[in-house]
């Protein structure tokens, strides 16, 4: 059985990764709430029907599964960030 580096490297280094960048990405988020309500309800609700049915539909496509973890990222990051400031996400593919 042969080994590929890569593979090994990305299952390491992966969740780290993603969990690093889903406290930035929640921080970020909750900074831009603090300051700008309307900013940030337009953002996110803007982008996560995005995310919700493009991004999400594309990513299960693909091959691997690194783009749909990133997707589910993005998407779960945004739904705890929207239900902590009480902001109403669209759900446009009923899941």
């Amino acid at each position: 059985m042969a080994f590929n580096l890569g593979d090994i490297l990305v299952k390491w280094v992966l969740p780290l990764v993603e969990t690093k960048g889903k406290e930035a990405l929640y921080d970020l988020l909750q900074k831009l709430h603090d300051t700008d309500v309307k900013s940030y309800t337009q953002l996110v609700t803007g982008v996560y029907p995005l995310i919700d049915v493009q991004l999400e539909d594309y990513a299960k496509k693909t091959k691997t599964t690194i783009d749909d973890d990133v997707v589910d990222d993005l998407k779960s990051t945004i739904e705890k960030s929207a239900k902590a400031n009480s902001v109403i996400l669209p759900n446009l593919d009923d899941d």
